[in-house]
């Protein structure tokens, strides 16, 4: 009861009195100070788990290829009904389009909504913003009203919103480069705004009244100090400039796995658009200034972030497919160290090819599957999946395919590989390009072979076979003789799996035991230690003699193989058993068996269950059941005579100025009182705790406002 009070209870009660105690002994050090300090020692070990665990250059695992590009295009133009009425996601669709090359099948009607919307009077300065760059991308716009003008000069003279400044300012530019609009003032100063919001995480608020900022509005203030680089001051530089350290802090907390991507969790904007947004602003500032994004973004980091756009390049609406596009163009830049593709044209190659059909080929690319020129492929090392695994090829310098500079071949089964799995370890040198050390995933095909049969007789599970007692047999053959086992004696069976040169190991190897009848029984065999990786079976007739439901008979032995790089399940009906069980005991028919078993289909009446049930425990006599609830109970009186003695008083919390907030906490402490009483009678915890989480507002309410008021009216 008093454990429920000090975990539950009485933390609510600190937490709703906490600031108020702060305020009256004086304590007024802000709380915004304390997060501040928890998230700076947060973000040092975030660094400096950044700086040890560097990452190696792996490159994207895949390209956005020409194949993706079309049906990006192709997507997007069958569903243009659905774009065509929202200006963001038409400036979207018709950017993203144009820039893979193909062609808005309803450019007309694209244009024409764009004017309308801009015309209309009632568009916001975003609206106008798109409308703008649909004009850039079809040049098709007309010479924009004087409404529109003023729109935008007033939000930049005026406006206090992050995202209007910008917008209004990149709008403005394409309309003086479109010729669709003249503009007198000068809207670089729109600069030293945006530059106030910086926060000194290299963050940016949305407005001076913003209590944080966010990555998104950083990516956005960097596309327009890009923008306008070549007009601005040189103190307005300067004051750029001094984000170049915050910024490469700032890239160094995303997050990082498989893929690098930056999020916001108080933004609307989505993990992709805002990861995109700033590699946008980022590549567009470091373009401007001819610097290099070489120490913002790592070469690594460069590949995790394309890797985590190409993961969604399967996008079919406007505004996914437009973020995927303009980050991986952005990742293009000669600011940024381009990350090389290469992957296996096939990954999985047949052990009986012949010629180009038996190499391994690399495909070596750009980002959007164009050719890497002067690109060399080393094969580092092919070796089986597996720890410690000898490689079969090594150091080996891949060969350009013939009409193709995009491919590089390695003569893999020259190299006489057995069937299985293979991690194939790549380095890709270019010109220009980051180097890439990846690994990547080759699987063998073809047919094993099983060899060195054994079945033998023992009479105990680890007794040494004599070689004379050995029934053997060359697949596909059977053996001979028909082995017969007793009551108690032991099956042994032993078998290889052979490749081109060595034994394999398979995912399923299994001896198959079947009745005359039809009813089988599958048992696992296992490999040995040891280089012969030799698979056995040693299974006892005494011990197993319920699964065969004590039939004795003759069974046929045959051993079924699987793995991923067989072709077909392999299978060998090896030799032929007889099995004499001892006579199954009576009572066990009354045994649990498994359902669609052998014995689970005997029919006849199975004997009565009788059961006794536990007596229940005898209960405490009245005496010690009193004396505990009185036990219980004391704490509450001792409280009150405690209250008593120290003269503990309420009546303030009635008089006239605090009777409303004075009542309503005496009120929610009864009710608590009471939950808790509740509790003890009849409710579980899970309960009481989520009506103590209802109480516990109002609570803290009441209680806040009550002692807020006593404080001051002592003061």
């Amino acid at each position: 009861f008093f454990e429920f009070l000090d975990s539950a209870l009485c933390p609510i009660i600190i937490a709703a009195l906490l600031p108020t105690a702060r305020r009256i002994q004086g304590r007024r050090q802000s709380d915004s100070i304390i997060h501040k300090m928890l998230l700076r020692h947060l973000l040092a070990c975030l660094l400096l788990a950044c700086t040890v665990f560097a990452a190696k250059n792996t490159g994207p695992s895949t390209a956005l290829y020409k194949e993706d590009q079309d049906n990006i295009v192709s997507q997007l133009n069958s569903r243009a009904k659905e774009w065509s009425s929202d200006l963001e996601a038409a400036h979207h669709a018709v950017w993203t389009i144009q820039n893979l090359g193909g062609k808005v099948n309803n450019k007309d009607d694209v244009c024409n909504f764009a004017k309308r919307e801009l015309s209309s009077g009632k568009s916001s300065v975003e609206a106008m913003y798109h409308a703008t760059r649909i004009f850039g991308e079809l040049k098709c716009g007309d010479k924009v009203s004087s409404a529109v003008v003023d729109t935008l000069k007033k939000a930049i003279k005026d406006g206090e919103d992050l995202q209007d400044l910008v917008y209004a300012a990149l709008a403005v530019d394409e309309l003086v480069s479109l010729n669709l609009a003249t503009f007198s003032e000068d809207i670089t100063k729109v600069v030293d705004r945006v530059a106030d919001l910086a926060e000194p995480d290299a963050s940016f608020k949305r407005t001076p009244k913003s209590a944080d900022g966010s990555v998104h509005n950083t990516g956005l203030a960097l596309q327009l100090f890009g923008k306008l680089w070549s007009k601005v001051s040189t103190s307005d530089k300067k004051t750029v400039e001094d984000l170049k350290d915050k910024l490469e802090d700032l890239t160094s907390l995303g997050d990082e796995d498989t893929t690098l991507d930056w999020a916001d969790a108080d933004d609307q904007a989505s993990r992709l658009e805002t990861t995109s947004t700033l590699v946008k602003g980022l590549v567009a500032l470091a373009e401007a200034r001819g610097k290099s994004l070489a120490d913002t973004l790592t070469p690594a980091q460069v590949s995790l972030v394309a890797e985590f756009f190409l993961r969604r390049k399967q996008a079919s609406d406007a505004n996914t497919a437009f973020y995927v596009v303009q980050g991986l163009r952005a990742l293009q830049s000669k600011q940024v160290s381009q990350p090389i593709v290469a992957v296996l044209d096939r990954t999985a190659i047949q052990s009986s090819a012949k010629g180009d059909d038996g190499n391994v080929v690399v495909r070596v690319t750009d980002l959007f599957g164009g050719n890497v020129s002067g690109a060399k492929v080393t094969l580092v090392k092919a070796a089986p999946t597996g720890a410690n695994a000898a490689a079969v090829l090594s150091n080996v310098d891949g060969a350009a395919v013939s009409g193709d500079n995009s491919r590089f071949k390695f003569d893999f089964l020259g190299a006489k590989p057995d069937l299985g799995f293979y991690n194939a370890a790549l380095k890709v040198v270019a010109s220009g390009y980051s180097t890439i050390e990846a690994t990547r995933s080759l699987k063998l095909l073809g047919k094993a072979s099983l060899t060195d049969l054994e079945i033998a007789v023992t009479d105990s599970r680890d007794a040494k076979i004599p070689e004379a007692s050995k029934h053997k047999a060359v697949y596909p053959a059977r053996v001979r003789d028909v082995i017969t086992l007793e009551k108690k004696q032991y099956l042994r069976v032993s078998f290889r799996i052979k490749g081109a040169t060595r034994s394999l190991l398979v995912d399923q190897a299994f001896v198959r035991i079947v009745s005359k009848s039809g009813a089988e029984h599958l048992f696992a065999a296992v490999p040995q230690a040891g280089e012969d990786r030799v698979y056995s079976l040693s299974l006892g007739l005494e011990d197993n003699a319920p699964q065969f439901n004590y039939q004795s008979g003759e069974y046929n032995v045959e051993i079924v193989i699987g793995d991923a790089f067989l072709d077909t399940t392999a299978s060998w009906d090896a030799a032929t058993v007889k099995f004499t069980f001892k006579a199954a005991p009576k009572t066990d028919t009354t045994k649990a068996v498994a359902p669609g078993s052998s014995a689970s289909r005997r029919t006849g009446a199975l004997p009565e269950i009788e059961h006794i049930f536990r007596k229940p425990d005898p209960r405490p006599s009245k005496v010690v059941s009193s004396a505990f609830t009185l036990a219980v109970l004391a704490p509450f009186v001792i409280l009150l005579i405690g209250f008593l003695a120290v003269g503990a008083n309420i009546n303030r919390l009635f008089s006239t100025s605090h009777f409303f907030y004075g009542t309503g906490f005496l009120v929610c402490i009864g009710a608590n009182a009471a939950l808790i009483v509740i509790y003890w009678l009849r409710l579980n915890m899970v309960t009481t705790l989520g009506y103590l989480a209802i109480l516990a507002l109002p609570t803290m309410f009441f209680g806040q406002k009550a002692l807020s008021s006593l404080a001051l009216s002592r003061s």
